[in-house]
């Protein structure tokens, strides 16, 4: 169905993959929770997903947009040609 990896030392979701058979059906909603379960909350915790001007891809960054990410820097160019971006979900210090 997909999958994701994170990097701990890093502190960041590295990737992340929904077969499309299977997007829109909360399964990448499902990734992302269990990546941020698994990462540092009271750290930043960072992923490179697809620029906003990738409209083909627009849903990848609404779902981190939904979670509370924000965009920090331009993140380049990925191996296949395409703009990316940085995007930061800002530490949740505890009650």
């Amino acid at each position: 169905m997909g999958g994701v990896v994170i990097s701990k030392e890093t502190n960041e979701i590295a990737w992340l993959a929904v077969s499309q058979r299977y997007r829109r059906k909360s399964y990448g909603r499902k990734l992302i929770k269990f990546a941020i379960g698994n990462l540092n909350l009271r750290e930043n915790i960072f992923v490179q997903t697809f620029d906003k001007s990738v409209s083909e891809e627009k849903s990848a960054r609404h779902l981190y947009w939904n979670f509370g990410f924000t965009d920090i820097q331009d993140g380049g160019l990925n191996p296949a040609g395409v703009p990316t971006v940085i995007m930061q979900l800002k530490e949740t210090k505890p009650i």
